[in-house]
């Protein structure tokens, strides 16, 4: 189920203009981190808008007899709908509109699975609006020790199932010359950081990328982020009594205490 999950993640991260920052996926719920981009929606013409919107909201353009991409007969016919346009266009960078879809979809699916009907999740998803760049670092890091935390886990790159891990082994791909490996692995999420990060085959907001942006979340290095999460599940396992110098000195830079990267390794953080 969790496999399912991620494939539809991966189909709306390559149509909505919505970055993911960050994934984890456990056994009874989910963590994203994602970046609205409506400046990015904005700059797409009335034609690509509605290529998105159709493969967002089939059902939606099936009724208006539209079964797959529309044919050049039907664009002309909808280029001509400034209403529909409009909605669509504002939806597209909408993180409640693509939070809807994604468990729309997999409710549907799994209730088919299992012959269930009505509610599939226990409620509403939660966002928490991050503002800073300390605050932004901190839940990073709490989203890449989410299994590990869970007892699922004993290390980043064992965390099979939250996104850091898979940029770990996409960079690994992209260092041995394998970029279709690492694109597969990785490449419908933002790049973690500024360095060490496996590039994206097509730049990112493009009608036929993956992802929507290719803006660093972090301006530091892959193995500065590592540094910093294996610092931070020390700390709040005790088996570390304070940050080594050169965690200190990252977190000095990030404006980043060691309380609130000992936080960050915490089950209550969000």
């Amino acid at each position: 189920r969790r496999g399912r999950l991620l494939e539809l993640l991966e189909e709306l991260a390559a149509i909505y203009g919505i970055a993911i920052l960050a994934s984890a996926f456990l056994s009874n719920h989910f963590h994203l981190i994602l970046v609205n981009l409506p400046e990015l929606v904005d700059r797409w013409s009335d034609r690509e808008v509605l290529l998105r919107a159709q493969r967002a909201y089939p059902h939606r353009f099936a009724r208006m007899g539209i079964h797959r991409a529309p044919t050049d007969e039907q664009m002309q016919v909808l280029l001509r709908d400034r209403k529909l346009i409009k909605e669509m266009r504002r939806r597209l960078s909408d993180i409640s509109w693509m939070m809807r879809m994604l468990k729309q979809r997999f409710a549907a699916e799994m209730n088919k699975e299992t012959g269930d009907q009505g509610h599939f999740w226990a409620g509403r998803f939660k966002m928490v609006e991050i503002t800073s760049e300390a605050q932004l670092i901190v839940t990073m890091i709490y989203v890449a020790l989410n299994q590990v935390r869970a007892g699922q886990a004993t290390s980043l790159d064992t965390s099979f199932w939250t996104s850091v891990c898979w940029q770990l082994q996409a960079r690994e791909q992209a260092l041995a010359g394998d970029l279709d490996a690492a694109d597969r692995r990785a490449g419908f999420l933002s790049p973690l950081c500024s360095a060490g990060t496996a590039p994206a085959k097509i730049a990112g907001g493009q009608l036929n990328s993956r992802r929507a942006s290719d803006t660093p979340a972090l301006e530091m290095t892959m193995d500065d982020f590592v540094r910093l999460a294996n610092c931070a599940l020390a700390l709040s396992s005790g088996a570390a009594k304070r940050p080594s110098p050169e965690v200190a000195s990252l977190l000095e830079r990030a404006k980043v205490s060691a309380v609130e990267l000992e936080l960050a390794a915490s089950q209550h953080l969000v």
